[in-house]
């Protein structure tokens, strides 16, 4: 009888398995100040990392902005477009420009022609009824 009151201590027990009996033997355990060493670690590298992609998107905006205006310059169209139209894609600005231009082009061609004779005095009027004009925008007598 005593030797099963043995067995049963025995059994009763709860064995705790060792790393060396489970085969972790390589598992490596951290404490708090370690993780929060590793956290800090890889979010400073993110964070250079971010840093890094926004100056070289930077300075690629940059670049395609003087593309842009190099190829105002060259053409003689206005410097303004390059506030007016988006100049991330230069190919595309340069699409949108020559559109513009064409648009202009044909207005040009079918709009009407205004001269002014710059010989003329300057109080008569191009039409020479000015007296039927002033008299129409002068208040009623009543």
């Amino acid at each position: 009888m005593d030797n099963e009151n043995n067995n049963q201590n025995t059994e009763q027990q709860p064995t705790t398995p060792t790393p060396e009996a489970s085969g972790d033997q390589g598992e490596k355990l951290f404490t708090q100040a370690d993780v929060d060493r590793i956290v800090g670690d890889r979010l400073a590298r993110a964070k250079k990392d971010r840093a890094n992609d926004d100056r070289e998107a930077a300075l690629k905006a940059k670049e395609a902005r003087l593309d842009c205006r190099e190829y105002l310059s060259d053409k003689k169209y206005p410097v303004e477009l390059l506030d007016i139209l988006d100049t991330a894609d230069v190919e595309s600005f340069k699409g949108n420009v020559e559109r513009l231009a064409e648009m202009f082009r044909r207005t040009e061609d079918t709009g009407p022609t205004i001269t002014v004779d710059l010989g003329a005095p300057l109080s008569s009027s191009p039409c020479g009824n000015t007296g039927a004009i002033a008299n129409a925008f002068k208040p009623p007598k009543i």
